[in-house]
C-alpha cells in the first residue's frame, strides 16, 4: 500500500524541518542550510515573499519542497512580476513518482492561482531532455567560462600521480599564455573605477539606459541588487563600477568562495551597456577583477552568463574561455515557463533571450 501524501503550504512550524532536509541534500555547510540564509531568501525579497508548496507524509511532516521566488521582469520593453522556481527537494525516503507529480501539481496550481505569468528554473539533466524534445524554445545552456590564475593548485588538487601531475604543469605553462591572454584595450583616464559600499541611486540609473538591451531579464534595480548581494550566510561581494562623468558604464559584483577545495573567484553579476565607451570600461571593470581575485590568491575565476550578451563578449575578449560540459562540475540547464500565452511578447519568447548571470541562479 503506498504512503498517505498531501500537499500544502510551508508554515513557521516546518522552517527547521525544511532545513533539515536541505542539509540532508546539500550538506550542514551549505548556504541553503542557514536559517539567515532561508529568512532573507523568504522575507526580505523586494517584490514579496516567496511561496513555499511542499508535500507531507501521513504524520504531517514536510518531505518536499519547492520554492517560488517572486522577481520582477522586463520582456521586450514592459515590465512584469514573475517568479523563479528555486529549491526543489525531496526526502530522500520519499523520491518516487508519485511525490514529485503531487508536488509539481500544487506548483503549478499555485503559479496560475497567483496570475503568474512566467516562471523560469535551472532544470535538471532529464527535464532539459524532455524540453528539448517538446518545447526546444523553452530551454538554453547557459554557458560556464573560466580563467586560470594558477593551474598548479588546480592540478594538484584534482590530478593523482606525480608524473601525471608534472606532464600537465608543463603542459599548463606553454598553454595559458595563449588560452587565457587578455586583448588589450586603450582608453583615456575619463573612466574611474569605484568600489561601492552599496547600490545607490546611480544604479536605477544605469538600469534605465540598458533595462532594453536585450528581450528578457530580471530587473536588475537598486531595490534587486541590495537584496540579491546582501551579505548573508557568509557570503561576501565587492562592487566595483565604471563611471564616467558621475554615470554608470558598467557594474561588476566579485566573491571569492572555496569550492571542491580550490579558491575561485566567482563574477556573480557583470553589466556592460553596449555603448563603446561602456564595452571600454567593462575591460578595466574585469582587469580590475582579475587583479583583485590574484591579491587574494584565488586559483581561477568563473563567470555564468548567457552567450547572447556584451557581458559573454567582454569576458571573451579578457582571456577567459567556455569551459567544456565534460569538464564543467555542473552544467547549467535553464527553461522558461510561460502561462500568459496571449499575450504576443510572452508566447514567442525564447529561453535564448535572456540576459543571464550567476545573480539569476538559484542558489545564489
Amino acid at each position: 500500500m503506498l504512503p498517505e501524501m498531501t500537499t500544502d503550504f510551508a508554515q513557521e512550524a516546518d522552517m527547521d524541518r525544511i532545513l533539515e532536509i536541505n542539509r540532508l541534500e546539500y550538506g550542514p555547510q551549505d548556504i541553503l542550510s542557514t536559517r539567515k540564509d532561508f529568512d532573507w531568501r523568504y522575507g526580505q525579497n523586494p517584490s514579496g515573499k516567496a511561496i513555499i508548496p511542499v508535500i507531507r507524509d501521513h504524520m504531517n511532516r514536510v518531505i518536499g519542497f519547492i520554492w517560488i521566488v517572486p522577481l520582477r521582469i522586463r520582456v521586450k520593453g514592459k515590465d512584469y512580476l514573475a517568479a523563479m522556481g528555486s529549491n526543489l527537494v525531496i526526502h530522500p525516503d520519499y523520491r518516487n513518482a508519485i511525490g514529485y507529480t503531487k508536488l509539481m501539481r500544487c506548483f503549478q496550481s499555485t503559479i496560475t492561482k497567483n496570475d503568474i505569468p512566467i516562471h523560469y528554473s535551472f532544470i535538471s539533466e532529464d527535464a532539459y531532455q524532455r524540453q528539448i524534445i517538446q518545447n526546444p524554445q523553452s530551454v538554453a545552456t547557459i554557458p560556464v567560462l573560466a580563467k586560470l590564475f594558477d593551474s598548479k593548485a588546480l592540478i594538484n588538487s584534482y590530478v593523482q600521480g606525480h608524473y601525471k601531475k608534472g606532464i600537465l604543469n608543463l603542459a599548463s605553462l606553454i598553454a595559458a599564455p595563449i588560452l587565457f591572454s587578455a586583448k588589450r584595450t586603450s582608453v583615456g583616464d575619463s573612466i574611474s573605477i569605484k568600489n561601492c559600499d552599496d547600490f545607490n541611486c546611480n544604479f536605477d540609473a544605469f538600469w534605465q539606459n540598458v533595462r532594453d538591451d536585450y528581450p528578457a531579464s530580471v530587473i536588475r534595480d537598486r531595490s534587486f541588487l541590495s537584496w540579491r548581494f546582501a551579505p548573508i550566510s557568509n557570503r561576501r561581494y565587492n562592487i566595483f563600477a565604471a563611471v564616467h562623468q558621475e554615470k554608470i558604464l558598467a557594474y561588476i559584483v566579485l566573491r571569492c568562495a572555496t569550492l571542491r577545495g580550490i579558491r575561485v573567484g566567482i563574477i556573480s553579476d557583470f553589466v556592460v551597456a553596449r555603448a563603446r565607451l561602456s564595452r571600454d570600461a567593462g575591460l578595466i571593470l574585469l582587469n580590475k577583477a582579475e587583479s583583485w581575485f590574484r591579491e587574494d590568491n584565488m586559483s581561477l575565476s568563473v563567470a555564468l552568463v548567457s552567450s547572447n550578451s556584451e557581458t559573454y563578449k567582454m569576458l571573451r575578449r579578457a582571456g577567459y574561455i567556455r569551459v567544456p560540459q565534460f569538464l564543467s562540475p555542473k552544467v547549467f540547464r535553464f527553461s522558461v515557463f510561460i502561462h500568459m500565452k496571449n499575450v504576443k511578447a510572452m508566447s514567442s519568447l525564447s529561453a535564448r533571450e535572456w540576459f543571464v548571470t550567476a545573480a539569476d541562479y538559484e542558489s545564489f
